[in-house]
C-alpha cells in the first residue's frame, strides 16, 4: 500500500522531507514547518483509514491528550489539523481532495527508541534506568492531569541524542475524571472515551496490565504495571511475558509470575528487583502507589547504582554488615531492625541475625561478635514497626516528616505494599493481631482534640481502616485469646497514668492500675503469654532516674517487681513467646539504648547488643526466632570555625561514630 505522503509534497504549511516510521495509529514523516522554519515530526492518518471512525477518534484524542501536557519528558504537540495533500507543483491530488488528511505536528526527537537502546545498542542498565526515571516523571505529569497512557512499551519512549527521554504515542490514552476516590477511580465515567469502555481490549499485548487483558476499566496503576514490564525488559533484555500467541501471552499476564530477574541478570540490584516486583503485582492495590514515587525511586537507584548490591538492598552510610561464623551447635535467630534517621544520619532497614547456643536458652551468652546484619529497603525515617506472630510480615511507618506512610513488607519475598497514604500526624505504635489478620496503629483524628491518639484497625493486606477507641497513649498488647487488649492512658487532670484493659467485642474498659506523677510508664504494657499478667516499666525520677519492671495480676491488679537490676530508663518491653523472660531496650542520658534479655521471674539481666546505636519499639515473633525494633543512629562530626566568625565553618570529619 502506498504512503499517504511523498517526499516534496505539502500539507497545510508543512513540506514533507521523507518517512520516519509507521504504526497502527498512523504514519510519521520528517517535515519542515515553512512558517517557523523548523523541522517537525508530522504524524498523519492516511486517507484510506479516515473511513474508520474509531481510528479518527483515537488519532484526535492523541493530539488533545498530549497537547494538554507540558513536560520535558513528553513529546511536545505543536498543532493538530486536517488538510488536502498538494504535490510538488502545488496541485491537490484527487484522493486527497475527497478525503482531507488528519495530521499532528509534533516535536522532532532525533535519537533512538528505548527498544533500540535495550536490544541493539545494549546500553548499560544504569543508563537505561536514568532514561526510565525521566520517562516516569513525564508520565507522572500525565497522571496528575488525569491522563492514562495505556500503551506503554519501549518503542513508545524515545531517547534523544543528548540523553533526554520522551514519552510518545498517546493514541490509546484515556482521560479519567479527577478528584475521585480510590474506590470510584476504576469506574470513573469518561465522555471522551465513550466507545472504549469495559469489554474492549486496548494496548500492546506483551505490556498490558491484567485489568487491560480482562477489558476492565483502568487507571494510573495500569501504566505502572506496563512500566514494570519495561523495567523488567531493561534489566533482563527480555520481556516478562512471552508466548507464541497473543492469547497465551495474556494468560501469562493474568496467571503467571515472570522468571526471577536474578536468574537472568545476577548483577541487577536487589532494590531494583524489589521495585519491579511491586510494579508487576497482579492486584492494582498491591502496586507502587504512583508514577511519581516510581520516578523518585528509579532516580535514586540510578544515582547510587555503584554502591548497590545485587544480593541486598541499599542502606545509608550508617549501616554496616556484621557477620559471624555459625557452628553446628548454633541455631539462627533473625532479627529485623529499622533505622530511624536522626540528625545527619541516613535511613535504612536491616536484618540482624543472632546466633546463640541451642542449649543455653535465654540465659546463654550471645556475644556481640555473633551478630550479623544484612540491609534491606526503607523509606526515609522509620517511626514504628511491628512483626506478625508467624514472622512473615513486617509493618512499619516511615517517610519524610509530615509525609509518613504505613507499609507492609513480606519478609520472605521482600515485596512491599502501602497500606496508608502519607499523612500527618504519622501512624505509630503498630501492633499485629495474634492471628495476623489485622494491624493496629495510633494516629490523630479530626473528631478528637489535638494531642489525643485514636486506635485504628486495618486489614494486613490492605483495606479500609476502622476506628476502635480513642485516648490511647501506648501501643496495645493482646491477651492470648485475641479478644482483649491493654494499653496506657495518661489522665492529666488526675495527675496519673493508668493501665487500661479493653474488651474489643463489648468495647468495655476497666482500669487495672494507676501510677501517680511524677512516676510514669515508659514502656509496655505487654500481656504475658499465659494471660495472667501485664508487664510494664515504671520510672521514678526521685533521687535520680530509676526504672523498675513490674508485672500486674490481670484479675487482682497486684504488682510484683521483676529482678533488681538498676535500670536508668527502659524504652521498650516485650515478652519472649514462652514466657521465660522479657526483652527490653534500656539506656541512660549518657548511654545508648541497648537490647537486654531478662529471665522471668528472676534472673541475671544480660545485654544482647553492645554498640553505639539506640533501639526501641521491639517486637518478638510468635516462635521466638525474630525480633523487630527501631534502631536510631546519631552521627557526630567535627567542624572548624574562626573565632571572629568571618570565615565559613569547615567540616573536617564525615560520618563519624556516635559520640559527644
Amino acid at each position: 500500500m502506498s504512503r499517504a505522503l511523498e517526499p516534496g509534497s505539502h500539507i497545510s504549511h508543512y513540506r514533507v522531507v521523507g518517512p520516519l516510521g509507521a504504526g497502527g495509529m498512523g504514519e510519521v514523516y520528517l517535515a519542515q514547518d515553512l512558517s517557523l522554519e523548523r523541522n517537525v515530526a508530522l504524524k498523519v492518518l492516511p486517507p484510506h483509514l479516515i473511513r474508520n471512525e474509531e481510528r479518527v477518534r483515537r488519532f484526535v484524542l492523541e493530539a488533545k491528550s498530549a497537547s494538554s501536557l507540558s513536560h520535558p519528558n513528553i513529546v511536545t504537540i505543536y498543532e493538530i489539523g486536517q488538510d488536502a495533500v498538494r504535490s510538488r507543483e502545488g496541485e491537490t491530488s484527487a484522493e486527497a481532495a475527497s478525503s482531507p488528511v488528519h495530521f499532528i505536528s509534533m516535536e522532532l526527537v532525533s535519537g533512538e527508541t528505548l527498544a533500540a537502546k535495550i536490544h541493539h545498542e545494549k546500553t548499560d542498565l544504569r543508563t537505561l534506568l536514568g532514561y526510565l526515571a525521566q520517562a516516569a516523571e513525564g508520565l507522572a505529569k500525565a497522571h496528575a492531569a488525569g491522563i492514562v497512557h495505556r500503551d506503554l512499551k519501549p518503542g513508545n519512549i524515545m531517547v534523544s541524542k543528548d540523553g533526554f527521554a520522551k514519552v510518545l504515542d498517546f493514541g490509546l490514552a484515556k482521560l479519567t475524571e479527577r478528584h475521585v476516590s480510590d474506590e470510584e477511580a476504576t469506574n470513573a465515567p469518561t465522555a471522551t472515551e465513550a466507545r472504549t469502555g469495559q469489554g474492549t481490549i486496548i494496548g500492546t499485548v506483551g505490556y498490558m496490565s491484567p485489568e487491560q487483558v480482562q477489558a476492565k476499566p483502568v487507571d494510573h496503576r495500569s501504566d505502572i504495571f506496563s512500566f514494570g514490564s519495561i523495567l523488567y525488559e531493561a534489566a533482563t533484555r527480555r520481556r516478562p511475558f512471552m508466548a507464541d500467541t497473543s492469547v497465551e501471552t495474556m494468560h501469562k499476564i493474568l496467571r503467571e509470575t515472570p522468571a526471577p530477574i536474578e536468574e537472568i541478570n545476577r548483577e541487577a540490584p536487589a532494590e531494583l528487583r524489589r521495585l519491579i516486583r511491586r510494579c508487576l503485582a497482579k492486584d492494582p492495590n498491591q502496586r507502587l502507589d504512583s508514577m511519581k514515587t516510581l520516578a523518585l525511586e528509579l532516580r535514586e537507584i540510578a544515582e547510587e547504582y555503584e554502591s548497590l548490591s545485587a544480593t541486598t538492598t541499599s542502606a545509608s552510610s550508617a549501616a554496616s554488615v556484621l557477620t559471624a561464623q555459625p557452628s553446628r551447635r548454633r541455631r539462627l535467630i533473625a532479627g529485623v531492625f529499622a533505622f530511624a534517621a536522626l540528625a545527619l544520619a541516613g535511613a535504612g532497614f536491616g536484618i540482624y541475625e543472632l546466633l546463640r547456643d541451642r542449649e543455653a536458652g535465654v540465659a546463654g551468652k550471645t556475644p556481640f561478635q555473633a551478630m550479623r546484619m544484612t540491609t534491606v529497603a526503607s523509606r526515609g525515617e522509620i517511626i514504628s514497626t511491628a512483626l506478625s506472630a508467624d514472622g512473615r510480615y513486617l509493618a512499619y511507618s516511615g517517610g519524610p516528616p509530615g509525609k509518613t506512610s504505613l507499609w507492609m513488607r513480606q519478609l520472605g519475598t521482600g515485596s512491599e505494599a502501602q497500606l496508608l497514604p502519607p499523612q500527618d500526624p504519622p501512624p505509630s505504635c503498630l501492633t499485629f493481631s495474634p492471628d495476623g489478620n489485622y494491624l493496629y496503629y495510633l494516629t490523630g483524628d479530626k473528631k478528637e482534640a489535638t494531642g489525643y491518639h485514636v486506635l485504628f484497625q486495618i486489614p494486613t493486606l490492605g483495606g479500609t481502616p476502622r476506628r476502635r477507641t480513642s485516648d490511647v497513649d501506648s501501643a496495645i498488647s493482646f491477651a492470648p485469646d485475641g479478644k482483649r487488649v491493654c494499653f496506657i492512658r495518661v489522665v492529666p487532670h488526675k495527675s496519673e497514668a493508668t493501665l487500661v484493659i479493653l474488651d474489643l467485642e463489648s468495647e468495655k474498659e476497666r482500669v487495672l492500675t494507676a501510677v501517680k506523677f511524677p512516676q510514669e510508664f515508659t514502656a509496655g504494657p505487654c500481656w504475658s503469654p499465659d494471660g495472667k499478667r501485664c508487664a510494664a516499666a515504671v520510672l521514678s525520677p526521685s533521687g535520680g532516674f530509676r526504672t523498675r519492671i513490674v508485672t500486674y495480676d490481670v484479675q487482682k491488679g497486684t504488682e510484683n517487681q521483676v529482678g533488681s537490676h538498676p535500670w536508668e530508663v527502659i524504652y521498650s518491653l516485650a515478652w519472649l513467646p514462652d514466657g521465660s523472660g522479657l526483652i527490653l531496650a534500656s539506656g541512660g542520658i549518657d548511654q545508648s539504648q541497648q537490647i537486654w534479655v531478662l529471665p522471668y521471674p528472676e534472673g541475671q539481666a544480660r545485654k544482647i547488643t553492645n554498640d553505639l546505636n539506640a533501639y526501641q519499639e521491639m517486637k518478638v515473633s510468635g516462635d521466638g526466632t525474630t525480633i523487630a525494633a527501631v534502631r536510631g543512629t546519631r552521627i557526630s562530626n567535627l567542624w572548624i570555625a574562626a573565632a571572629d566568625g568571618k570565615a565559613r565553618p569547615r567540616q573536617i570529619t564525615y560520618h563519624s561514630s556516635t559520640g559527644d
